[in-house]
């Protein structure tokens, strides 16, 4: 989420403020952003056109990759800023997908896809422990 405590894009911005280093796990690390805004009008377009059962995604275009960011900020800063790859961290992806294997079908909107999904039932839920 652009702009929100937990974002990349405030951290590295931090860093860069604070001179440096800007810590980045792996160049080839990608990442998707939306935006407040479109967070909220995703859960309200999924309040009226979703039904129970579904999962709902907005199309955010590509993906970013994060050392591209970095190296952004770091060339925008009054003072020489380096950038530092520290690795990925046990069970971290350097991307992600939003498909998780479901068949996925253009909703009502173009920009929101949306597939069916298993129901969850107390006898499933029991095998997971």
């Amino acid at each position: 989420m652009l702009g929100s405590r937990g974002s990349v894009l405030t951290a590295l911005s931090a860093q860069v403020a604070a001179g440096g280093p800007v810590t980045v796990t792996h160049p080839e690390v990608t990442r998707y952003f939306m935006t407040a805004d479109e967070a909220v009008q995703l859960v309200l377009q999924a309040a009226v056109i979703g039904s129970s059962g579904e999962v709902l995604v907005l199309d955010m275009g590509e993906p970013v990759r994060i050392a591209d960011i970095a190296h952004r900020l770091a060339a925008g800063a009054p003072h020489p800023v380096d950038i530092v790859f520290t690795g990925l961290r046990p069970g971290e992806n350097a991307s992600r997908t939003c498909s998780g294997g479901a068949r996925w079908t253009i909703a009502a909107s173009s920009l929101i896809r949306h597939a069916q999904v298993t129901k969850l039932t107390p006898e499933r839920l029991s095998r997971l422990d």
